[in-house]
């Protein structure tokens, strides 16, 4: 915890904690709803992918998800704390492939934008040294920056009732100089069209610039304080928006 949450732990149903980072489970909507951790320039590394999906045993069964719920649902299983992001450790690898780090996801978001802006993430603890990334779910079906409450937006044909998120957010901070950080934050819809999938890297890019957001508009649209107690000026940070995309070296 003070690795992967060092400014507060957020408001949160059920933390599950790994050695690699800390995730946040809504146990209504079975689905990820946060997760918290350091990446370093050690952990960027190369590794086969180990595919590992199965549900989390620390739950109870009918608080999982299942991997019947994804099947020919038209979603992926996409990862809250990326695989890639993990390649440290077989260990660390299979520990993302628990249900509980999944929420339904677009095809086109998943394998297109999401996956960009995870490769983005890792060129700037590659070139930063580390970075703090917080990645989470919206639910905000009508795009009101207002929380929606636990809604009917569920995979139809699964018995578990996986909520499917309108939106992901991911935050990205990094240290400037010793004590001071800066922050860029962006939110991609979970649209099965207007997103774009595995396409040219500079289309993607370009669509990317047009996501970046405030911490601000995260906390409206989730309800959630991601930074409880820094010993920074949050204020601030919360309210900046990043001009461009960081450079990745």
């Amino acid at each position: 915890e003070a690795r992967h949450l060092p400014w507060g732990r957020p408001d949160c149903p059920q933390l599950l904690f790994h050695a690699e980072y800390v995730l946040c489970y809504d146990i209504e909507r079975k689905a990820a709803l946060w997760a918290s951790y350091r990446l370093e320039v050690a952990d960027v590394v190369q590794a086969d992918r180990v595919n590992a999906f199965r549900t989390d045993p620390r739950l109870p069964i009918d608080q999982n998800p299942s991997c019947d719920d994804y099947r020919r649902s038209g979603f992926d299983r996409g990862h809250m704390v990326p695989r890639a992001d993990m390649n440290r450790s077989v260990v660390a690898i299979v520990n993302t492939f628990f249900l509980t780090n999944m929420t339904p996801q677009r095809p086109n978001v998943n394998q297109g934008a999401w996956a960009r802006l995870e490769d983005w993430a890792r060129a700037w603890a590659k070139s930063s040294g580390w970075v703090h990334i917080i990645s989470g779910s919206v639910f905000d079906d009508d795009d009101d920056e207002i929380p929606d409450t636990v809604i009917d937006a569920r995979l139809s044909h699964g018995s578990s009732g996986v909520a499917v998120p309108s939106h992901y957010y991911k935050i990205v901070i990094r240290e400037t100089v010793p004590g001071q950080v800066e922050a860029i934050t962006l939110l991609i819809p979970n649209q099965p069209t207007g997103v774009p999938g595995p396409t040219a890297s500079d289309v993607t890019d370009d669509y990317l610039r047009h996501r970046i957001r405030s911490i601000a508009e995260i906390r409206r649209r989730t309800g959630l304080d991601v930074l409880p107690a820094p010993p920074f000026d949050k204020a601030t940070l919360e309210q900046a928006v990043a001009r461009d995309l960081w450079p990745r070296n």
